[in-house]
């Protein structure tokens, strides 16, 4: 499997201005559904595109599961870079989830009323995974 964080991140670009919804991108394949994306729904399409079909991130499960999914691997803060993802909560409740595109920036679905939009990274219970 290879992963072209190039792909993953021109892929969450387009999907800018899209609207929120919750449980959008969870659909049998990753795409928006329900005329939109979740955070968990937006990072699963952009990372099947940058994998080129070959990783389906969670199996279009939650936040939580796509934390814990075999294609990946926890990084330090420090060793993070563009193409990664950042996932926020504790061990216990990982909640939300984002596409880190470098110079503390990322693309996220936020939340109900929030487009698919870049925003800065917030580093308050991150947690940052790498795609292996």
């Amino acid at each position: 499997m290879s992963y072209n964080s190039d792909k993953a991140i021109a892929a969450a670009k387009s999907q800018f201005g899209v609207k929120y919804v919750w449980g959008g991108g969870h659909g049998p394949r990753p795409r928006k559904t329900s005329g939109g994306y979740d955070c968990s729904g937006l990072v699963r399409f952009a990372i099947w595109k940058g994998s080129d079909g070959a990783v389906d991130l969670g199996h279009g499960g939650n936040t939580d599961s796509q934390y814990r999914d075999g294609h990946s691997r926890k990084i330090g803060a420090g060793e993070r870079q563009p193409g990664d993802l950042v996932f926020y909560g504790r061990l216990s409740d990982v909640h939300h989830v984002a596409l880190y595109i470098g110079n503390n920036r990322m693309i996220e679905a936020q939340q109900i009323g929030v487009p698919v939009k870049e925003s800065a990274l917030r580093t308050k219970q991150a947690r940052y995974v790498r795609i292996v």
